[in-house]
């Protein structure tokens, strides 16, 4: 799958000596969290409570209480419609440079390297009754564990626990992922629509733009969006103009409606009214809350 530089996350996980980050993610107060996007880094996912859609390489999936969530490098994921759903988890995102992957060992070569080059990969979810799932849950309570209290020698208990789930992960039975092309060549095009919306957002988009990026009609270009993203793509367009306009309420002097207008909002209106749907409050309040 080629990378798309506009939907890559332009966030560094973790320091250049010690690329890992554990999140705290809490659905619906986890905003910035939802809207699809990829990293270089490979991320490790429990569902501490509750229950959403997770959107994994166009492919959608259930999660609850529980669940692990194996995303090798470079998969696109993003959270689905949310309304009703209520989800805290924990991850935590690390790079394979950490445990060596650039050194040419045995290790390396048969598990790191295909790995991070996506010859391999893993199963998605892993269920509380899935093998190796109790073993799993626990090595991941230790590393959050070392990452927070951060002993002395933290760093190497860590990495030795990170070594160690992947050992599990092999134990699952990885398997090649290389026959879904018709699955590939549909993500290639939403990468198209989703950089051509992360690109020009703050301009009116048509329906036809988006359509003539696959090659579809109008028409078809909606169902196929709506299938493979679980949102049509006005809601997508919307969904993420709102979000763009977070950081703005937080950190801009900027009046409301101007921050609405640069972000492609032309009806002050529509965007308090979509803004209220998302975030349960109006953009003032949100604004207060956030000074």
């Amino acid at each position: 799958m080629k990378n798309d530089l506009h939907l890559r996350e332009q966030i560094n996980h973790g320091t250049f000596s010690f690329p890992f980050q554990l999140y705290t993610c809490t659905i619906p107060e986890s905003y910035t969290s939802l809207t699809m996007h990829w990293h270089e880094e490979m991320e490790i996912t429990l569902i501490q409570d509750g229950i959403c859609n997770y959107l994994i390489d166009l492919n959608s999936y259930e999660v609850k209480k529980g669940d692990l969530i194996i995303l090798s490098p470079h998969m696109l994921h993003g959270i689905g419609q949310t309304e009703d759903h209520t989800m805290v988890s924990d991850s935590f995102v690390f790079s394979l440079n950490m445990l060596g992957y650039s050194y040419p060992d045995s290790c390396t070569t048969k598990y790191l390297q295909p790995l991070a080059n996506q010859k391999w990969q893993f199963p998605i979810i892993i269920r509380p009754s899935d093998k190796n799932a109790p073993a799993l849950k626990t090595t991941f309570i230790n590393i959050k564990d070392y990452y927070l209290e951060q002993p002395h020698g933290f760093e190497l208990e860590l990495k030795a626990s990170l070594f160690h789930f992947l050992s599990l992960l092999f134990q699952c039975a990885p398997y090649s992922d290389k026959n879904e092309k018709d699955n590939s060549e549909a993500a290639e095009k939403i990468k198209l629509v989703l950089q051509f919306i992360h690109d020009n957002y703050q301009k009116p988009i048509l329906i036809s733009e988006l359509a003539r990026l696959c090659h579809f009609s109008d028409y078809y270009f909606m169902h196929f969006f709506k299938k493979h993203v679980d949102m049509t793509s006005i809601e997508y367009l919307n969904k993420h103009r709102l979000f763009m306009t977070l950081e703005q309420l937080k950190h801009s002097s900027a009046s409301i409606t101007n921050i609405a207008l640069e972000n492609g909002f032309n009806n002050i209106s529509y965007y308090n009214r979509l803004f209220k749907k998302q975030f349960g409050i109006t953009p003032r309040e949100y604004r207060s809350n956030a000074n």
